[in-house]
């Protein structure tokens, strides 16, 4: 669990953030759509799950590289990515809110059922769970080790 933990750390995640599917050498990436190298999901499957099972090998193993891990999916993503209205869109675009809509509109255009993904305005979304989830998991954070890192964002 370490071994594969530390490969999906050190050579998949994005700023400590993670999508659904990657291709095995890593080209090519998918959330609920293709994604950019520099887009990580919120949406279930993504980040937040992530986030959550780390948190479980951290509880399990008390090692922890599992809790460090964590905290990376947390502070280096999902804190970075919450709008300043308090919530979070499907996905986190970390070159900014620029590539994020040039992005979305580029890979949703021809995506039958992506309707959400070609009309982004800086919008955060409850769709899918994707705020709560997200703000349950910095809640998760700040609840293991009482880090005053995390309230606010929760």
């Amino acid at each position: 669990m370490y071994k594969a933990t530390k490969f999906m750390v050190d050579s998949v995640s994005t700023q400590g953030g993670y999508v659904w599917y990657y291709l095995p050498d890593l080209s090519r990436r998918w959330g609920e759509m293709e994604a950019y190298k520099t887009m990580i999901w919120v949406q279930d499957g993504g980040t937040v799950n992530v986030g959550h099972m780390l948190l479980d090998a951290y509880n399990v193993t008390g090692n922890e590289y599992f809790y460090q891990a964590a905290e990376k999916a947390a502070a280096a993503a999902m804190i970075w990515g919450q709008s300043n209205e308090g919530g979070w869109n499907y996905l986190i675009d970390f070159a900014g809110d620029r590539s994020l809509k040039n992005g979305m509109l580029l890979l949703a255009k021809n995506g039958w059922r992506l309707e959400e993904f070609q009309h982004y305005y800086g919008n955060d979304t409850y769709d899918d769970d994707v705020t709560s989830d997200a703000a349950r998991f910095l809640l998760r954070m700040y609840l293991e080790k009482l880090d005053p890192k995390y309230k606010p964002a929760s």
